[in-house]
């Protein structure tokens, strides 16, 4: 989730119909914005997103145990 690292993505929902004020998640119907540096980040960008390469990478799964001792080693987490 992007927001961890203070960047926000904007019109991830729309109301198809003001009437009925069902809420539909956009597929591409609409534009999409990312913001970098939207708000105080709760992790640092540079930890957020080894994290993401290493989830990534399968190795934050409980099964690549070995792949992911070797890496954290490699990177000293």
């Amino acid at each position: 989730n992007e927001a961890y690292k203070g960047d926000i993505v904007t019109h991830k929902t729309y109301t198809k119909d003001y009437l009925s004020g069902k809420v539909i998640k956009n597929h591409g119907e609409h534009e999409q914005f990312y913001i970098e540096e939207h708000h105080e980040p709760i992790v640092k960008p540079e930890v957020f997103d080894r994290v993401n390469r290493l989830i990534s990478c399968g190795l934050l799964s409980s099964k690549s145990r070995r792949r992911r001792e070797r890496l954290l080693r490699k990177e000293n987490l």
